[in-house]
């Protein structure tokens, strides 16, 4: 059997579609700047823990900085990398410490904090700055790379 409308009844669905994509994009038009506010963020956090576990692997295969190096058979290890966020007016600081074990050795330490550094800058500029010393400033953050060894 056919389904007849009548005038007042057409076109009413093509309003609920219309009406219901509306409001989907005006809420993902809303939480948009907080996306990117995160994704910037998690970007940063995530390039210093790659940049450390390079840094880490490397020392481990015996290839260091001029003047670092390992006792034979030493091994560093990257325990664990915490971060804390603070906002101060429009800037917002992202501490990030990075937990080292296996040495007592400054100079180890700092050779993966630098490399966390450089890692967080070449993920928001594609390019590589080697003398990041572990703080970056992109954007509306500033990632401060720091290490506590145990």
């Amino acid at each position: 059997m056919k389904q007849r409308f009548s005038k007042g009844e057409r076109g009413q669905t093509s309003i609920e579609i219309a009406l219901v994509t509306g409001v989907f994009f005006l809420i993902v038009i809303s939480a948009f700047p907080y996306f990117t506010e995160v994704n910037m963020m998690n970007k940063g956090v995530s390039a210093a823990r790659d940049g450390a576990t390079f840094a880490q692997s490397m020392l481990n295969m015996g290839y260091a900085s001029e003047g670092v190096s390992l006792p034979k058979g030493a091994e560093v290890r990257l325990d664990a990398i915490s971060y804390t966020e603070e906002t101060t007016n429009s800037t917002k600081t992202v501490n990030i410490l990075l937990t080292i074990s296996g040495t007592a050795d400054d100079d180890v330490a700092t050779q993966i904090k630098n490399q966390a550094g450089n890692y967080i800058f070449y993920s928001f500029n594609s390019n590589w700055n080697t003398s990041t010393n572990g703080t970056v400033v992109a954007g509306d953050y500033i990632f401060i790379v720091s290490y506590a060894l145990v």
